[in-house]
């Protein structure tokens, strides 16, 4: 065999589909993505395996508003959106999901602001 050794086995490539969670700024609070609404980034967009029980990955949304995961499957998950600081979600913040093979998934949440705005007036001291 003069040692030489076979090369060890090429691994299957796991199968992945592609999930895209899309956040938006819901002005309105209608719950669907209106014209002129933008997209909202900093949402934490947290996956969990099919019981729910397990994370498997976790991003924030981006200033498109996407946080893009491939994902082994086909398998279940279920998507978790938690909105940044001072914002209200106008949707759903949980859905299960099924994932398959070379196929995308857009899932959308909306979340809108829930700070009040205050404005206060400037004053303007001269000295003498």
């Amino acid at each position: 065999n003069f040692g030489l050794q076979a090369p060890p086995p090429t691994p299957t490539p796991q199968p992945t589909g592609q999930l895209n969670a899309y956040v938006w700024n819901d002005l309105d609070k209608d719950g669907r993505p209106d014209d002129g609404e933008p997209p909202l980034a900093g949402a934490t967009i947290t996956i969990y395996d099919g019981t729910g029980q397990n994370e498997v990955d976790r991003k924030l949304t981006g200033g498109d508003g996407y946080a893009r995961f491939a994902l082994p499957a086909p398998d279940d998950y279920v998507v978790i959106m938690t909105p940044p600081w001072g914002m209200a979600p106008s949707t759903p913040t949980e859905y299960s999901v099924v994932i398959n093979v070379d196929v995308v998934l857009e899932v959308p949440f909306g979340s809108y602001d829930t700070l009040q705005k205050v404005y206060l007036p400037h004053y303007i001291h001269a000295s003498p």
